[in-house]
């Protein structure tokens, strides 16, 4: 609750939504999509759905986009009820798997410019973006390529070299997560737990014996039905259950879900129940009307406050008198100028950070940082400051010391050589293994090779294996 209430929780929201706005399930829309009513003699099974995306697209070959707009971006499109309860929830992110529009009409209630904060897969560009579509969007996708719907779409995505899907999936890691409308058969699910669990598993060895522990920081949540179809794969097997053996077969998702803790509703098929849930997390998170109205009032003037190149000292303590309130401040980074960095950074803005706070359930949680995409957009413009903040400061946050990871993936080869101390400070935290740090500082040391600055790709190199040495118990 506390992650969603300071903004700093993302969501995930599945095709359960999507029913709710009209369109069909995944089911309905392999039905609909096939040329042949005959074709579909067997009940539908999440686990070769891919494959029959595939053949079905080799059917329709050209028509295949068309179709699927046709069936999932009807004219008259309306943001089902539950959405609007959840776009009054301040979740930092959210995210879908769905290809559909409802996401982007989320983000027409929340913002003016909803374009500007979207990314849409198969882009790079995850920075500063505060909607994401996981597997493409119909209405903007050029060709069949651009959505994840067939298998080869799927090992695209998730399998191959390029791996963009995964590389958005640690981005967003870095927050608390929470699964709503998902069913635990669908595909996307389960590679999407896959990928969490592969990323947040600690092996420690004591004599002969290795155990595996589960990270969990920050936590996940996934808000599912106790209804026979999202506990059982089997169509046919559904049909049979009664609703008093559903209690162990919760218990044994339960156990395959881990890090993802569980928070069960009763089914019925409006959803009633999911419905409550989500109106009492809307409740429990609600700002008073009190402390919206000013930031409203002021958003036009923080943005333009923040857009400017050059601004002057009374145009700075505004800023300043701006970032003292929290919503102000998020507000001001995301339409910030790179001028603003080393400003801010004399202004002692990122001095210090709050450090891991160990909570009841003997789970660590830090803050985001709401100035990490402000950073990273920044650093080709001054990359001196970026230098002096990655070499000042010091703190076991692991969302601060992976944006300035992030950061430093921007800075030239000889700005690296400098950082490279700071770097060895960050591996050496307790708290290293639960950073995504080390996926950005790879990625700069491949820049570094490809661009044959060997010093300091040397240097880098020689910090990444002493970490991963120390981290394997070698």
């Amino acid at each position: 609750m506390s992650a969603v209430e300071e903004g700093r929780a993302t969501v995930f929201l599945g095709a359960g939504l999507g029913a709710q706005a009209g369109l069909p399930n995944w089911p309905k829309l392999l039905e609909k999509l096939s040329p042949n009513d005959d074709r579909f003699t067997t009940p539908y099974n999440a686990e070769t759905a891919p494959d029959e995306f595939e053949e079905l697209r080799k059917q329709l070959a050209a028509e295949y986009l068309p179709r699927l707009r046709e069936l999932l971006n009807p004219p008259g499109l309306e943001i089902p009820q539950l959405c609007r309860i959840l776009a009054d929830v301040p979740f930092r992110r959210i995210a879908t798997t769905n290809v559909d529009e409802i996401l982007f009409l989320i983000a027409t209630v929340l913002l003016r410019k909803p374009e500007e904060s979207i990314y849409i897969y198969p882009s790079d560009d995850i920075w500063d973006r505060n909607y994401f579509y996981l597997h493409g969007r119909l209405k903007t996708a050029g060709s069949a390529e651009d959505i994840v719907l067939r298998s080869s779409d799927y090992f695209r995505a998730y399998d191959d070299g390029e791996k963009k899907a995964e590389r958005v999936l640690f981005h967003l890691l870095e927050a608390p997560l929470v699964f709503i409308a998902f069913s635990l058969t669908d595909f996307d699910v389960k590679k999407v737990i896959k990928f969490l669990a592969r990323n947040q598993i600690l092996k420690r060895q004591s004599g002969t014996m290795e155990t595996q522990v589960f990270l969990s920081m920050p936590r996940w949540f996934a808000v599912l039905s106790d209804s026979p179809e999202n506990l059982i794969d089997s169509p046919t097997m559904q049909k049979r259950v009664e609703q008093e053996d559903l209690a162990p077969l919760m218990r044994e998702r339960e156990s395959v879900l881990r890090p993802v803790k569980v928070i069960w509703y009763k089914h019925d098929t409006a959803h009633s129940r999911l419905r409550a849930l989500l109106e009492r997390l809307q409740s429990a998170t609600r700002k008073p009307a009190t402390e919206e109205e000013p930031f409203m009032a002021a958003a036009s003037d923080i943005e333009e406050l923040a857009a400017l190149t050059s601004p002057t000292p009374g145009q700075i303590e505004q800023a300043l008198n701006h970032l003292a309130a929290p919503t102000h401040r998020t507000h001001f980074f995301r339409y910030a100028a790179p001028s603003w960095l080393p400003i801010l950074w004399d202004r002692e803005q990122f001095r210090a950070f709050p450090q891991p706070q160990l909570d009841q359930d003997g789970n660590y949680r830090v803050s985001q940082w709401d100035a990490a995409d402000f950073v990273h957009r920044s650093a080709r413009a001054h990359p001196d400051t970026v230098l002096r903040m990655i070499q000042e400061i010091r703190t076991e946050n692991w969302v601060v010391v992976y944006g300035l990871a992030r950061a430093l993936e921007e800075l030239p080869a000889d700005l690296v050589s400098k950082a490279v101390p700071s770097v060895d400070d960050w591996l050496g935290s307790r708290f290293a293994v639960a950073s995504p740090a080390s996926l950005a500082l790879s990625r700069l040391l491949g820049r570094l090779v490809s661009e044959q600055e060997w010093d300091a790709a040397l240097l880098l190199f020689e910090v990444l294996v002493k970490w991963k040495v120390t981290d394997d118990g070698a």
